[in-house]
């Protein structure tokens, strides 16, 4: 080859390898600012690290979970308490109301028109 190639050549080569390098220069420049932006939005400015933070987060939350989950169930509790009165009221309310017939059944008329008075007179 001669001189002349062989410095056309080298010369070829030197500005391949320049635009190699312009190429990763800007590469590099690109990734470095992806790698900031990346770690400026889970850096935080606290003493403690963000996963540390995050996880006394999700405990708080578990604990009032809990406590709600309890609360919850002593409400439930106390429906089935006033569910047993109410039925209990009601099955002692329909036994009044039978006795209260089978009593009127054995009185006279008029007993029973001066019990209606005297219960409306009551206050």
């Amino acid at each position: 080859m001669s001189d002349d190639v062989t410095l056309g050549v080298l010369a070829l080569v030197g500005v391949v390898i320049t635009a190699l390098l312009g190429y990763l220069g800007a590469v590099t420049t690109t990734t470095r600012r992806h790698a900031k932006a990346a770690r400026d939005g889970v850096e935080n400015n606290h003493t403690v690290n963000l996963r540390d933070d995050l996880d006394e987060q999700f405990a708080g939350l578990v604990r009032g979970l809990t406590n709600l989950a309890a609360d919850v169930g002593g409400i439930k509790s106390d429906l089935r308490g006033i569910r047993r009165e109410a039925l209990t009221d009601r099955q002692a309310a329909a036994e009044d109301r039978r006795r209260l017939h089978n009593l009127e059944d054995t009185l006279t008329p008029e007993q029973v028109a001066r019990l209606r008075q005297k219960h409306k007179e009551t206050p």
